[in-house]
């Protein structure tokens, strides 16, 4: 998670705020990482929501997993489900990172 949240952040700092529109997808067992129940990542979390990063949540985990929107961090918004937003994505243009 630090990983990843880290890239975000290099990207955002490297091409700057008005530069580039970044969206951070979470589903599976990354779910945790929006929690505010259970998020080891929390802080950073909502840093990113606060520079503008986008953060996605799949609903379908969500569901899965008995949550809903009201278990996420502040800010965190929810998608239909995590990897179609991620090739939806991409068929826009968009470029995919991974860790």
């Amino acid at each position: 998670m630090n990983e990843i949240i880290g890239n975000v952040g290099n990207i955002q700092k490297f091409y700057g705020t008005d530069n580039v529109r970044i969206t951070l997808v979470v589903y599976g067992p990354g779910i945790h990482a929006v929690l505010k129940s259970d998020s080891p990542v929390a802080p950073r979390i909502a840093g990113l929501v606060a520079i503008g990063v986008d953060v996605l949540a799949c609903d379908a985990t969500l569901k899965t997993l008995n949550l809903t929107a009201s278990d996420l961090i502040a800010g965190v918004k929810v998608t239909p489900n995590g990897l179609p937003a991620v090739v939806e994505l991409q068929a826009a243009g968009w470029y995919y990172v991974r860790p």
